[in-house]
């Protein structure tokens, strides 16, 4: 039985773009959240510490912000 060797091109093709639209849907997703993952099923707690955070760092993202002094 024959392999159909020309059936091959497309299906790589297709496997490349759905591969590179994929990749790059997650770096934009990660991107926008500060290189972590993104959140899903947010209840009003997890927005009010998303508020805090972003008061605190400018991030929604960011839970720490550098401290102004050294300790020694």
């Amino acid at each position: 039985m024959p392999v159909p060797w020309e059936a091959l091109i497309p299906f790589g093709l297709l496997t490349a773009m759905f591969g590179i639209t994929g990749t790059g849907f997650n770096v934009a997703k990660r991107l926008t959240n500060d290189g972590k993952p993104p959140r899903y099923n947010l209840d009003h707690w997890d927005q009010m510490m998303m508020a805090r955070d972003e008061r605190l760092t400018g991030s929604w993202r960011g839970q720490t912000v550098s401290h102004a002094y050294e300790v020694m």
